[in-house]
């Protein structure tokens, strides 16, 4: 009987990991910039709603 090793050999898929890894790091690093930016706002004792959803953006 033939073993499975368990090895997948997927052709012309290469590019489907790069393309999720790549959107998830950029959606941790916008997230990230985010929480920064309200954590400072919150921490000045200021609603600065404007300023996150700024950030937000110019993280894009």
């Amino acid at each position: 009987m033939p073993s499975h090793n368990g090895d997948r050999n997927l052709q012309g898929g290469g590019w489907l990991r790069p393309a999720v890894f790549g959107a998830m790091d950029g959606l941790v690093s916008n997230i990230a910039l985010i929480a920064g930016v309200a954590a400072g706002a919150t921490a000045a004792g200021a609603n600065q709603s404007q300023a996150v959803v700024l950030a937000g953006f110019a993280g894009l």
